[in-house]
């Protein structure tokens, strides 16, 4: 609908992310310019009214998860909880390659959402791999290659209510459960990344690029940022405060023992993965033991949750923000425009990579998994029935791309999540992950091009 100009604004936000790394200041001239481009003079008020609460709507569940995981996880570093249970994995693991692995498990056990998932295993992994001094930008890749995949093969996740409700829409004719559940060993992108981020750290594959600078620096010198980077991670304390700490195992086996048996006992009586429910309960847990141990007062629960929600306000920001601007961009047809760019007739044997790549770029450009996938698969699947292509491993290849696109782009919940847990930079993390992602991607390329001539 509005041409070229469509691209403006993924075009702006992104090379302003990358190169003045404020990626506040990138979504925000994003979604202004976005609104210039619809509305031109009028631009002002839809910003708020339209895209801002559209936007926002849309992100109320992971925002209200982020505010009770952040209570929890604060409290949990405030009592001492982590810093017991980073001597106590210093002790039983022993090295740099054993703290990276320790990582890799976490974020697969902690795979019940994709908040969790990042939040609840860069927390614990964090002051571990600290200790060893492994480079916060390695973490960050961890955290981003790892849980978000994992999670969408398992199911019980809203990935197979999100895939299994675009193929009903689109493919009527065909068992959407049986469907998913095809395209799962299908996904070449989710299963390397897995696999790839396992290799680089167990150090089987070595690191190269500015990644291995960054392995080096960690290691020479014990700086897991950069020099002159400021701020901390999310709910790290300072060393003045993390001096004064007692470690209390208790403080965090309690809180996380709670979540677990909640998720437990709530999907075996309501027969669904409530992870609300548990964070509610983890977060509750984390503020009565400290209460009862008398290591806090009743009149602190109040400012202790508003430290929790502190201590959070980054990325409570930036998410507010990336769900903005994806619903400005929505609005423009963005992802319409990058199908048009296509054109013409598509060979059968080619489609899943093309399409791979297509729901890459959306999503990359959108910062959203979503948009990526929501917004492609009404045109593949019925290209994919047309020409005869193997409906699941387009499906396969539409998942895979939306995740490399989504798990990739500074503008998207994920990897800011993922950044600003492992404690590093979002525009740096974007440039030192960038070629580990692109290799992901080529490799899972190849494989959509070899599976497009063997599956039909």
């Amino acid at each position: 609908m509005y041409g070229f100009w469509t691209l403006v604004p993924p075009l702006l936000a992104i090379t302003v992310a990358l190169v003045k790394r404020d990626v506040v200041a990138a979504l925000f001239l994003g979604v202004l310019s976005s609104s210039i481009i619809i509305n031109g003079w009028g631009f002002l008020p839809p910003i708020v009214s339209e895209y801002m609460m559209g936007g926002w709507a849309s992100g109320a569940s992971l925002l209200m998860l982020l505010v009770l995981i952040g209570i929890m996880v604060s409290q949990i570093t405030a009592t001492g909880g982590f810093l017991a249970l980073s001597r106590l994995a210093r002790r039983k693991v022993g090295s740099r390659r054993g703290a990276k692995c320790l990582a890799w498990l976490l974020c697969i056990l902690c795979s019940v959402d994709d908040g969790m998932a990042i939040l609840g295993s860069g927390s614990i992994s964090r002051p571990i791999t600290d200790s060893f001094r492994i480079p916060r930008e390695k973490l960050a890749y961890i955290l981003s290659s790892v849980g978000s995949n994992f999670l969408s093969m398992m199911p019980y996740s809203a990935y197979i209510l999100f895939g299994t409700g675009l193929i009903g829409a689109y493919a009527p004719e065909l068992d959407s459960m049986k469907t998913y559940f095809q395209m799962i060993p299908l996904n070449a992108y989710a299963i390397l990344s897995i696999l790839l981020a396992g290799l680089f750290a167990a150090e089987v594959i070595p690191d190269f690029g500015p990644m291995k600078r960054a392995e080096k620096r960690a290691e020479e010198t014990g700086l897991t940022v950069p020099a002159g980077s400021e701020g901390l991670a999310l709910n790290e304390l300072g060393d003045e405060a993390a001096a004064r700490l007692e470690p209390d195992l208790k403080a965090v086996l309690l809180p996380v023992g709670g979540m677990i048996l909640t998720l437990i006992v709530l999907y075996v009586t309501a027969g669904e993965i409530q992870i609300y429910s548990a964070a509610l309960v983890g977060a509750l847990t984390s503020l009565i033991y400290p209460l009862l141990a008398g290591k806090m007062k009743f009149r602190d629960i109040s400012g202790r949750c508003f430290a929790g929600f502190q201590s959070m306000a980054p990325l409570f920001i930036i998410l507010l923000m990336a769900f903005t601007f994806s619903s400005a961009i929505n609005a423009m047809g963005f992802g319409d425009y990058i199908v048009t760019l296509v054109g013409g007739q598509v060979n059968r044997a080619l489609l899943p990579l093309i399409m791979f790549i297509i729901c890459g770029l959306v999503a990359y450009a959108s910062g959203s998994f979503a948009t990526g996938l929501a917004i492609i698969c009404p045109i593949s699947i019925p290209l994919a029935l047309a020409s005869g292509a193997s409906v699941p491993l387009v499906m396969a290849a539409c998942m895979g791309g939306s995740q490399f696109g989504d798990q990739t782009s500074p503008l998207s919940d994920v990897f800011i999540m993922s950044s600003l847990t492992a404690g590093i930079d979002v525009g740096e993390s974007a440039r030192t992950l960038l070629p580990y992602k692109l290799l992901t991607a080529a490799c899972a390329a190849g494989v959509y091009l070899a599976l497009g001539f063997l599956i039909h």
